[in-house]
């Protein structure tokens, strides 16, 4: 049995989202020099929030007065390929730029670039029979926001030496990093998954990670005549999302999550107390000392979700 991969960062940061939390920390406690150092020297070593990261340099520089910084991080970038949509760059978090001629060029290209890959994009499923035999059913596999399909198979292989035929969604929605997608719309994404649906035969189990394992209980609570269960790992809740969520599902979940995910936890917990009341069957697999991120023995997590599944 393998645990799957495991990410880390420098200075004891076990994900991007412990990075952005602490450099967000200092900055509200007014220390924005060592926030802009933290973030220019953890930040790299999380290629796939590359484009968040140059953005939240562009921001700290700029809001500590310095301008030809902020502009230069802005074009290196764009010259890393990242792309964003005007209504981001327009923001009041970018204020002190607007009036820049030079930032003005470089978000027009940075816009007319997003805008021209996202109506190029187009969703894609890859399908990775079972081991041996008959599959058992299919999951549904969602990645997490700023990922790709292919960077999920390693966190789910292990179910097809289960039996497992193995589904892997990739979202048509483009990161603002090259290369990654993110589950940002949910009606484009529910219209996507539900061509996914038509396109599998048999019993399907939705599952997901992050933004991706929010989306497929979104995806089992409106589609329960295709969607026999749901596995969500880490799952993001934003506070509007648990109480839908809870009152539509009807079909069993099992929610893996990190009591120090602070995306994750709150939401989770809110939601499995709320099914619960209403008679309805959900297994919550609260993992202490782990935070937003993939369980360490990812594996051992799954079984346990899809015996629950299937019981």
């Amino acid at each position: 049995m393998t645990a799957g991969p495991t990410a880390s960062g420098p200075i004891g940061f076990a994900s991007f989202q412990e990075l952005q939390t602490e450099v967000y920390r200092r900055r509200d406690a007014g220390d924005r020099e060592t926030a802009l150092e933290l973030l220019a020297a953890a930040g790299p070593s999380f290629p796939d929030q590359a484009a968040h990261v140059y953005l939240a340099r562009v921001q700290l520089s700029a809001e500590i007065g310095r301008i030809d910084e902020a502009i230069r991080v802005f074009a290196e970038a764009l010259g890393a390929g990242c792309r964003y949509p005007l209504p981001v760059l327009r923001g009041e978090t970018f204020a002190a730029l607007h009036d820049i001629v030079e930032f003005e060029r470089l978000e027009h290209i940075a816009a007319m670039r997003y805008d021209a890959e996202l109506a190029a994009s187009r969703p894609k499923l890859v399908v990775r029979a079972p081991s041996t035999g008959e599959p058992r059913g299919t999951l549904l596999v969602l990645h997490g926001n700023n990922s790709r399909a292919d960077r999920t198979v390693p966190y789910w292989e292990h179910t097809l030496e289960l039996g497992w035929r193995l589904a892997l969604a990739q979202s048509a929605e483009i990161s603002f990093t090259p290369g990654m997608f993110v589950w940002n719309d949910g009606a484009a994404a529910h219209s996507q998954l539900r061509r996914h649906l038509r396109d599998l035969e048999g019993r399907v189990m939705a599952c997901g990670y992050s933004m991706g394992a929010l989306r497929a209980l979104e995806l089992g609570a409106s589609e329960p005549d295709r969607v026999a269960g749901v596995v969500a790992v880490g799952p993001y809740f934003p506070p509007s999302a648990v109480q839908p969520l809870a009152e539509a599902l009807r079909v069993p979940a099992a929610i893996v999550v990190g009591r120090r995910d602070e995306h994750g936890w709150p939401g989770s917990e809110e939601l499995a107390r709320r099914v619960v009341a209403a008679g309805r069957r959900v297994h919550l697999d609260v993992l202490p000392g782990q935070g937003h991120g993939y369980p360490p023995d990812m594996a051992a997590a799954l079984e346990k979700a899809l015996r629950f599944l299937e019981a």
